[in-house]
């Protein structure tokens, strides 16, 4: 099994993947880094956390959303 999945526009490392959504029509990868953005003033400020994640649509992204599945069937057979 590859460590990476190529998409169109971007390539996932799989063992960043916590867990995907599979829904109707997309696939939704919870990956488990975070992006941090924050702030500080004179001992004072904050800080944010935003979870990272992938969606790929069947009907916006058909040739990504084809590579995920075969992927996923690949996994289900193991």
């Amino acid at each position: 099994m590859t460590r990476f999945i190529k998409l169109t526009n971007l390539i996932v490392n799989t063992s960043k993947i916590v867990t995907i959504d599979i829904l109707p029509t997309k696939y939704v990868m919870n990956m488990n880094n975070h992006h941090f953005n924050g702030w500080i003033l004179f001992s004072s400020g904050s800080v944010e956390s935003t979870p990272n994640t992938v969606e790929i649509c069947e009907t916006k992204h058909p040739k990504d959303y084809e590579i995920v599945k075969k992927w996923i069937d690949s996994i289900k057979q193991e």
